[in-house]
């Protein structure tokens, strides 16, 4: 494959190559339109009424417990609808709104109760206005009042035992020749003044369960199914034109989530047996990370907030790399127990790094080689500055780079050629190709090209860190190595051999190259080129 013949744009949001099991895969998603599965349906239906038993199960003053309540429905969602559009504080208002509404008018029908019946015996007896007890203490029968009804709303329930209770404990010093008869009489009126109370209460809780279940349905009817498979193919080298159609393709996860633009952004090795595949999610910018160990893969339940998300290769899951695009923060974190718990944030960004397409991790230097999306490359030593950036030492052709899991080699694509480099950057191979995938699998270095999935081929050789093979290897022609490519090799291997090794990094600036000069001598050496073939022609 010639310079000139790139993989299309478009190919790149399609399809991944990534080892499995030291084994090439093709990787890809697929997203059908389906219904919503009935058990699923059910089982939301059974949470919606667990949930709203338990709602209104919730005396007065119980915020915390509303949103709790409110916090572990949002993730019962997301267990059967992962990305379900839904806006928690949004919700988590709406609910506890229901709540006051709801406690608010219980506490109205209470007073209106208390107000009725103290209205009743101050009408059918007299009432003394103040008593003084054996003591000397002295209470006004409107303190009496203001007390009664203060205890009778810290009652979990509103019942005729508990409101005659609580009655003839505060009054019955009060009404003037209390006997037997007039308490029956006074207990008759309280048991009909709270049947009454218990059936407008029933309406008021039917009404509310309708609100609180219409809140919840309204949610699940924003849902539009879609299945999402994530599947992969084994490269072998022997890719016919049917193979979209072919059975080969192995589903290696699947689940129904709501119906979204997805975007297969990365598959990360952390070990031979285990892989990390994220997806973007377009329309809620939010990145869906799934595992895949040992061939178990699950979705890790909480997404990541930023679908424009990079992580380095050479992250493992106990020291993750991660860079947010969007918020220009990166983090150092862990995958443990199916989340990733950041440990720290890290400086990465800057004014010469805004957005970052690909970047590789050397964890025993420390070291984290980045590629913007300009083609830039720079390198970070962490808790440093930017060590470099090869702005102004060559152009700005950079499109991926990449740490093999054994952390030996480092596999640098710009648009014109390929590098492997050694774990402490030393040059090992270079070819001048333009492979969709370039990578290491142990010591095989793995080229994949592809113009669409029905045009594939690819090569593989065996490198060892502590040689290098001659640059081009056996694809690389003396005619392809002009002035511009030998320019080039040069300022790349300076790039990697000099100006990142961390001796070096002090004195990068008094030996940085002039690329100024570099072009000058190119065109020189294009210009004798000329000459010489102009005076073979002429004496011929």
């Amino acid at each position: 494959m010639d310079a000139e013949s790139q993989p299309p744009a478009e190919i790149f949001s399609i399809y991944l190559v990534h080892p499995y099991h030291r084994i090439n895969y093709i990787w890809r998603i697929r997203s059908v339109k389906e219904d919503f599965p009935k058990e699923r349906s059910l089982a939301l239906d059974g949470v919606t009424m667990s949930f709203t038993q338990e709602f209104f199960a919730q005396g007065r003053n119980q915020h915390d417990n509303i949103k709790r309540l409110g916090k572990d429905l949002i993730s019962t969602f997301h267990r059967f609808v992962s990305n379900i559009p839904i806006n928690d504080n949004e919700f988590l208002n709406q609910l506890e709104n229901e709540y006051n509404i709801f406690h608010s008018k219980v506490q109205d029908m209470q007073i209106e109760k208390i107000n009725e019946v103290l209205e009743y015996i101050s009408k059918r007896y007299i009432l003394k206005k103040e008593y003084r007890s054996f003591f000397g203490i002295r209470s006004t029968l409107d303190e009496k009042k203001a007390h009664f009804a203060e205890r009778m709303f810290m009652q979990k329930v509103f019942t005729a035992d508990i409101f005659k209770e609580e009655f003839f404990s505060h009054f019955s010093d009060f009404i003037a020749g209390i006997d037997e008869q007039m308490k029956r009489n006074i207990s008759d009126n309280i048991e009909i003044k709270i049947r009454e109370f218990a059936r407008n209460f029933e309406i008021l809780m039917s009404e509310k369960k309708n609100v609180i279940i219409k809140i919840i349905t309204d949610i699940r009817s924003k849902v539009d199914p879609i299945r999402l498979s994530v599947m992969k193919y084994e490269y072998n080298g022997d890719l016919d034109a049917e193979i979209q159609q072919k059975t080969q393709w192995e589903i290696v996860y699947e689940d129904i989530i709501n119906n979204e633009e997805l975007d297969l952004k990365q598959i990360i090795g952390f070990a031979d047996d285990f892989v990390l595949i994220t997806i973007g999610l377009k329309k809620s910018l939010r990145l869906m990370i799934i595992t895949s160990k040992n061939y178990v893969t699950r979705a890790l339940p909480n997404f990541f907030p930023d679908n424009n998300t990079v992580i380095a290769s050479g992250s493992n899951e106990h020291c993750t790399i991660l860079m947010q695009n969007t918020l220009n923060r990166a983090f150092i974190g862990c995958l443990s127990d199916d989340r990733f718990i950041i440990s720290k944030e890290i400086t990465i960004y800057s004014e010469i790094v805004k957005e970052i397409s690909s970047a590789a991790y050397i964890q025993s230097n420390k070291e984290l080689f980045i590629i913007n999306t300009s083609g830039n490359f720079s390198a970070i030593k962490l808790g440093e500055k930017p060590l470099s950036d090869s702005r102004h030492v060559v152009p700005t052709t950079y499109r991926n780079i990449s740490a093999s899991l054994c952390q030996r080699f480092i596999v640098l694509i710009s648009i014109s050629e390929v590098y492997v480099f050694s774990y402490n950057l030393q040059l090992i191979y270079q070819e001048y190709t333009i492979p969709y995938y370039a990578g290491m699998r142990g010591n095989k270095f793995d080229q994949i090209f592809m113009t669409s999935i029905n045009d594939i081929s690819g090569s593989t050789i065996e490198l060892d860190a502590e040689k290098r093979i001659p640059i081009g290897g056996s694809q690389i022609t003396m005619s392809r190595i002009d002035a511009e490519y030998r320019r080039t090799i040069r300022l790349a291997a300076d790039i990697f051999s000099v100006m990142l090794r961390d001796q070096n990094f002090a004195q990068h600036e008094s030996k940085r190259i002039n690329p100024r000069t570099e072009v000058e001598e190119a065109k020189e050496e294009e210009k004798e080129e000329r000459n010489k073939r102009e005076e073979e022609r002429k004496n011929k």
